[in-house]
């Protein structure tokens, strides 16, 4: 009995979840909006995934303890050459930052990345907050981007302050064409007798 009561109630959930993100039920413009908010928020996860590897290496380093040999060993698994100046170069401001400061870097990259898991995990149920949330973090950090890109552009900076630019635009356009209408008459009018 409880079986059977439970699997109607989750086949019903079931139905409610995918009609509510039917396509066809759906107006050509609510689709195409969904579908943007879809790709952002796949963006906005992609990000938080590589802030969590990234937080993951920074700790394993800590764990370690010899920075060089860790970072060296890496470098040659990607097949890498350990001696090239860039590489060289990460690997000697690697090993002068001290333990205690990796784990600090290692802790602020996993706060980073659960603030882009909330924000896509908030696009992918399409919340309001999660809009709004994504133009303020998102366009905070513009100002830095275009410093960045200014200083020196890459073909990656210079996309990523195009994804982000057009991020924020576009769901400032989306938050101001569905805000809620005000009711203009509030309270009624008193009645005079």
């Amino acid at each position: 009995m409880f079986h059977s009561a439970f699997s109607i109630q989750n086949s019903e959930f079931s139905i409610a979840l995918i009609s509510r993100y039917n396509a066809r039920a759906m107006a050509p413009s609510q689709v195409d909006s969904s579908r943007t908010l879809f790709v952002i928020a796949i963006y906005k996860l992609l990000h938080g995934t590589a802030f969590v590897l990234l937080a993951m290496a920074v700790h394993h380093l800590v764990i370690t303890g010899d920075v060089a040999a860790t970072v060296t060993s890496w470098v040659r698994q990607i097949k890498l050459d350990p001696q090239n100046r860039h590489i060289h170069a990460v690997i000697e401001k690697l090993t002068g930052v001290n333990p205690r400061r990796l784990r600090e870097l290692s802790i602020g990259t996993l706060v980073y990345a659960s603030l882009f898991y909330i924000e896509g995990i908030g696009l992918l149920f399409r919340r309001r907050w999660a809009e709004y949330m994504v133009v303020v973090t998102t366009g905070v950090f513009l100002p830095l981007e275009i410093y960045e890109v200014a200083q020196r552009h890459t073909p990656l900076r210079i996309a990523v302050l195009l994804a982000n630019a057009a991020i924020v635009v576009y769901l400032i356009y989306r938050l101001w064409k569905t805000r809620p209408e005000k009711n203009k008459c509030a309270t009624p009018a008193p009645e005079t007798s």
